[in-house]
């Protein structure tokens, strides 16, 4: 009987879409968050506007770790595999939405934001899975 709980549990939990789901939207809010302040920092100061590019770049660093590493952190397995998966969500994401907000057009910058956003994802993934628990004293 057990036998038979342990392999329906593990056929329920083959590709986990919430929590897959979850991270690449708060992920996704704290990309355009970030995004939107460097907008506003670009437009009312005089830096110019070729930071926005790197700007962008780090912005989907940053979210891409965080987004790796609380959709491993939930699964608590396979940090690499659903690190990138959960980043390859995000950036998909991302990229509708400039899409939507550029009219249908887009430059080259987003494919590496793309590539930015599933690498580091996948490094945040690796880093939750080998994180070590918390030794109490």
């Amino acid at each position: 009987m057990q036998e038979k709980n342990k392999s329906n549990r593990k056929e329920e939990t083959k590709f986990p879409l919430i929590p897959l789901a979850v991270s690449a939207v708060i992920s996704s809010v704290i990309y355009f968050i970030i995004i939107a302040l460097l907008t506003v920092v670009v437009l009312n100061t005089s830096v110019s506007n070729a930071l926005y590019l790197p700007g962008a770049i780090f912005a989907g660093a940053l979210s891409g770790l965080i987004c790796g590493f609380t959709a491993a952190r939930i699964l608590k397995e396979k940090g690499l595999f659903w690190g990138a998966i959960c980043g390859l969500i995000q950036s998909l994401l991302c990229s509708i939405v400039i899409f939507i907000l550029n009219k249908g057009t887009a430059g080259n910058g987003i494919f590496i934001l793309i590539a930015v956003i599933v690498a580091f994802s996948a490094i945040g993934g690796i880093s939750a899975v080998n994180l070590k628990k918390k030794i109490k004293y």
